[in-house]
């Protein structure tokens, strides 16, 4: 499962993830983060997100609006409101822009699981075929499972396309479809979009440079980091560690 949790303040976002992170029993895949609407649209329209969390209130694009997108593009995912508004006009209005839960600030572990859990629920009891419904017999769920594991294990060494292929014992090109079927991404894609995930954490929590984070998440070049980095995100390194830290 991959969620996208959006608020304009980082202290709230960081603080989800880390309250998320705790959560073993989940089956998490990737949390994604965002601080505006546009910035979660670009991120929606990259990635399969199953699970949203976003403010109502934002300055970049109000969670509202962000919710409007999201049906008038027809992205499916389980969506969770989180504000510290407890309004009946915007209840409504979520409501009517199929919001499955709604959660006051400030948000603890408890209620974050509590939520989801019911937000999944009720989504199972009315679409009990959809992807919300765990698919025991799918013949891939072992392959991708073991490939995954290995990605991140070896993640930061010269990673290779054959190399993750023979320890599963399968085609590189078999794997990189079932895997792109999956997750939205090829083999390579994938090992190059973890990186890309890892290397925000050490542009967040740590004083390294630019180069030495390229090289620490397997990037042979800082350029080439650089470019594949805002292919991902939109933004340079330095200009996500410059804005996410003022």
């Amino acid at each position: 499962m991959n969620i996208l949790v959006v608020d304009d303040e980082l202290p709230i976002v960081r603080g989800i993830v880390k309250m998320l992170e705790q959560e073993k029993d989940l089956d998490i895949d990737h949390i994604f983060s965002a601080y505006g609407r546009d910035q979660a649209l670009r991120i929606m329209e990259k990635e399969k997100i199953d699970l949203l969390f976003t403010d109502i209130k934002m300055q970049n694009g109000s969670g509202l609006s962000l919710l409007s997108k999201i049906e008038e593009k027809n992205l499916n995912c389980i969506r969770i409101i989180i504000t510290s508004y407890p309004s009946f006009e915007f209840a409504q209005e979520a409501i009517e822009l199929g919001v499955d839960g709604y959660l006051l600030k400030p948000v603890t572990r408890e209620n974050i699981r509590q939520i989801i859990e019911k937000a999944f629920l009720r989504r199972k009891e009315k679409h009990p075929h959809s992807f919300y419904s765990i698919d025991l017999q799918n013949p891939y769920t072992p392959i991708l499972k073991k490939a995954k594991k290995y990605i991140e294990e070896h993640l930061f060494e010269d990673l290779n396309r054959q190399q993750v292929a023979d320890n599963v014992h399968v085609h590189p090109d078999y794997l990189s479809r079932i895997l792109k079927e999956d997750t939205g991404r090829s083999l390579s894609e994938y090992i190059k979009y973890r990186r890309i995930l890892e290397s925000q954490k050490l542009l967040d929590y740590s004083e390294m440079s630019i180069t030495q984070i390229a090289q620490a998440t397997g990037f042979k070049t800082t350029s080439y980091f650089c470019t594949v980095f805002k292919q991902i995100t939109g933004f340079t390194p330095f200009d996500y560690r410059n804005r996410y830290h003022e």
